[in-house]
C-alpha cells in the first residue's frame, strides 16, 4: 500500500473515531458496598471506572486488575468481565455505562486501547469534574442537558485515549469499515478520474442512498466532499514540491480551471495562486 493511502487511511479512521455515536446510559459517583460483585458476564453497553478509594478487582477479557485510586478503566461491550470487593475498604468511584458504535461497528471492534490508564495526581481533579457534570446532565431535562452530557462523555474519553499508550484505530474484519475502507483506498487510486456515488456504492455493496448516509456516518462527509477533500489535500501537495501550474494541476483531477480554482479557495481559504506564492 502507498504511502498516499496508509496516510489517507489513517485520517479516514481518526475521522471515524472522532465521528463515533455515543449515548450516555447511566452515571454516577458511588461508595460500593461489600457485596458489590458479578461474574463472568457479557455487558451490552461498555463501562468507564474511575476509581477514586478503595479496594476490590476487576477482570477484564480474562486479565485481572488490581485498580488504585487514579485509575481509569474502559470495560468494553462484549468483553467477557468479572469484578467485587476485597475486604471492607471499598472501591469507591465515578462510572458510566454508555453506548458507542463507530459506523456500524461497536467501538471495541474499532478502537484497539489499553482498558486501563493512569491519570496523573494533578490531572485527576478535573476528570473527576468532567465525571460530576456528566453525571449532573444525565439527570437533567432541558433540551440541551443530553448534547452536554454526550460532551462531558466525548471530554472523558479524549482524556482516555490521551492517556492510553499504544491506543489506536483499527481496522474491523467485517462489517462496514472493512467495505468503506475498500471505497477509500479505490477513491485514493483514480483521484484523477470521475468518481460517482453509484461507482463507490457498488464497491461497498450498498444501494447508493443507503451508502451516503453510511460513508457520512461514518467519516462526517458526504463522499463527493470527501472526493474533493482528497483531491484538494493532492493538489496542496503538488503546488509545494512542483511547478506544475494551477491548469496543470487541476487537469491532474480532471476539473476545469475555474471550478478548481473554486474549489481550493472554498477549501483552504486561498486562491491556488496564493497558496503557490507560499512555496516561492
Amino acid at each position: 500500500m502507498g504511502r498516499g493511502v496508509t496516510a489517507s487511511k489513517a485520517t479516514f479512521l481518526h475521522g471515524a473515531i472522532a465521528n463515533m455515536r455515543v449515548d450516555v446510559l447511566h452515571a454516577a459517583y458511588t461508595k460500593v458496598p461489600p457485596t458489590w460483585a458479578e461474574h463472568d458476564y457479557v455487558p451490552e453497553f461498555n463501562k468507564l471506572y474511575f476509581i477514586m478509594e478503595g479496594t476490590g478487582y476487576l477482570k477484564i477479557g480474562g486479565v485481572e486488575y488490581d485498580p488504585k485510586p487514579g485509575e481509569l478503566y474502559w470495560m468494553p461491550e462484549g468483553v467477557r468481565q468479572s469484578y467485587a470487593t476485597k475486604g471492607e475498604d471499598t472501591f469507591g468511584k465515578h462510572w458510566c455505562h454508555f453506548a458507542a458504535t463507530v459506523g456500524d461497528e461497536p467501538l471495541y471492534r474499532v478502537l484497539d486501547a489499553p482498558v486501563r490508564v493512569r491519570i496523573v495526581e494533578a490531572e485527576r481533579g478535573k476528570l473527576a469534574d468532567a465525571f460530576e457534570r456528566l453525571s449532573f446532565w444525565r439527570t437533567q431535562g432541558e433540551l440541551g442537558a443530553a448534547l452536554r452530557a454526550r460532551a462531558e462523555l466525548l471530554t472523558i474519553l479524549a482524556t482516555f485515549l490521551e492517556h492510553g499508550e499504544g491506543a489506536k484505530v483499527r481496522m474491523a474484519s467485517s462489517g462496514s469499515m472493512e467495505r468503506m475502507n475498500r471505497v477509500l483506498q479505490h477513491v485514493e487510486a483514480h483521484l484523477h478520474e470521475p468518481l460517482t456515488v453509484e461507482e463507490l456504492a457498488a464497491l461497498a455493496h450498498y444501494h447508493p442512498n443507503y451508502f451516503i448516509r453510511q460513508f457520512k456516518r461514518t467519516t462526517g462527509y458526504s463522499p463527493i466532499r470527501y472526493i474533493n477533500g482528497r483531491r484538494i489535500e493532492r493538489a496542496k501537495s503538488l503546488f509545494a514540491t512542483t511547478a506544475l501550474n494551477v491548469s496543470e494541476v487541476a487537469d491532474r483531477f480532471g476539473m476545469e480551471v475555474s471550478y478548481f480554482s473554486r474549489l481550493f479557495k472554498e477549501t483552504t481559504g486561498f486562491t491556488p495562486s496564493q497558496y503557490r506564492e507560499m512555496f516561492t
